[in-house]
């Protein structure tokens, strides 16, 4: 099989239905980024077939449907309980992914390329041919699976550019600390006034008890 061209540049664009992706000039190596609510299933493009069909390499759980909606997003509330598994590398149709074995409510999906987040990360595209031969040399082997360091997001930022990163689990983090930052400065904040105020009651309870020692001395 020949692959032609080459990673497809273009920024983050709005999510559009399975029709509507298509029509779109997907390349081989095109990462998708689809929409299943709180978090998102990533794919790879690999190749049209003559039927029609757009096939996609993609990293999903064997133990649990981490690529399903709302999955896994009990597991991004903390951290510190986090999903892991025994995924498969596997090679699917990108509208069956997209149809969730939901034909009546499918997804949405996008082409991202992470383009930016790569060129901050001093990242480059790996050669597509090696890429697609090495996935297919691992066609349906087991991998590890983990929702915080080693989900679907880091595969195939991985396969693509040869560093995994996931930019939904850092946002997770980041609101996750801000929140906490938040709550210890409120904290923080209500330890100050209670001492503030403790003070005052202090200061003011011994005014009184001066004055009621100068009132007996007279």
């Amino acid at each position: 099989m020949s692959y032609s061209g080459s990673f497809s540049a273009g920024s983050k664009a709005s999510f559009l239905s399975y029709d509507e992706l298509i029509a779109k000039d997907l390349r081989p190596g095109d990462l998708i980024e689809i929409d299943r609510g709180s978090y998102n299933h990533w794919v790879m493009f690999t190749d049209k077939c003559e039927s029609g069909a757009h096939w996609c390499f993609h990293v999903t759980a064997t133990g649990a449907d981490f690529d399903k909606k709302d999955a896994v997003m009990s597991s991004m509330s903390s951290m510190g309980s986090v999903s892991r598994a025994i995924a498969c590398i596997k090679k699917h149709k990108l509208k069956d992914i997209i149809e969730d074995n939901n034909p009546a409510r499918p997804s949405q999906a996008r082409i991202n390329n992470k383009v930016e987040e790569a060129n901050k990360k001093k990242c480059a595209p790996r050669p597509i041919h090696e890429v697609i031969e090495h996935l297919e040399e691992r066609k349906d082997q087991t991998v590890r699976y983990n929702l915080k360091d080693l989900n679907c997001e880091h595969y195939v930022t991985t396969w693509k550019y040869g560093a995994g990163w996931s930019r939904q689990v850092e946002k997770t983090i980041d609101t996750i600390v801000v929140g906490t930052a938040v709550v210890t400065t409120f904290a923080v904040v209500g330890a100050i006034i209670t001492g503030i105020f403790g003070l005052f009651s202090s200061v003011a309870k011994h005014r009184r008890s001066d004055q009621e020692d100068d009132s007996d001395s007279e």
